[in-house]
């Protein structure tokens, strides 16, 4: 009975050993692209957002590359003859399109934003279905409309 109670942890020993022996070199490892490619299309997307509300578009990337998300324009959605809301901080993402998620846009990246001509986000996406998103995180006091572009390759 000894002699099999120092049996069974030699055999543990062995059993491990052989489960790691396996050929490391034919597991393929995941890689990224070499280059990106740059953005060649923009989409403009435009829309409102209500209090506390969220608005997203979906948009695809045929082959990896850069990946420009900028909010342009801000404006209030119901009196055309009120100032604009250029100080009007939105909330800015971009995520993937999602059908169990508010707004059917879950996150991958978001900014704090106000409009501008330069991006608020920028980085570099695998070819793949994305969304971005506008919404307000508690600074509306009305509905606006706004207008974001999307380049991509």
């Amino acid at each position: 009975m000894k002699r099999m109670n120092r049996l069974f942890p030699v055999l543990g020993v062995i059993v491990l050993t052989a489960a790691c022996s396996g050929d490391v070199a034919s597991t393929p490892v995941p890689t990224q692209p070499g280059s990106f490619a740059p953005p060649t299309v923009v989409e403009t997307f435009t829309g409102t957002v209500s209090i506390l509300g969220t608005d997203s578009h979906p948009f695809n990337v045929p082959v990896p590359g850069e990946v420009d998300v900028t909010l342009t324009r801000i404006e209030p959605a119901t009196d055309t003859s009120a100032p604009p809301a250029a100080g009007t901080a939105l909330t800015l993402a971009i995520g993937l399109p999602s059908q169990t998620v508010l707004g059917s846009c879950a996150t991958v990246q978001s900014v704090s934003a106000t409009p501008s001509s330069t991006p608020q986000i920028k980085g570099h996406a695998l070819a793949s279905a994305f969304c971005v998103s506008v919404t307000d995180p508690g600074n509306l006091t009305d509905s606006i409309s706004y207008t974001v572009t999307v380049a991509h390759p």
